[in-house]
């Protein structure tokens, strides 16, 4: 029986980054806040800071 070194050791590597790659987004996945709890205050006091200078140009 004739076995490639070579290709199981690229299959190996493959296996172990893919292992990686797919733990690393399950941990993102859990640690990143969800859109509904991220602060939008900047924007929306932007908005109305903006408001207010246009408002006294009238």
């Amino acid at each position: 029986m004739d076995t490639n070194i070579a290709l199981m050791a690229t299959g190996y590597l493959l296996t172990r980054i893919g292992v990686l790659i797919a733990f690393g987004y399950i941990v993102y996945r859990v640690l990143r806040p969800s859109p509904s709890t991220a602060r939008v205050e900047m924007r929306s006091n932007y908005a109305s800071e903006r408001y207010e200078a246009t408002r006294l140009d009238r």
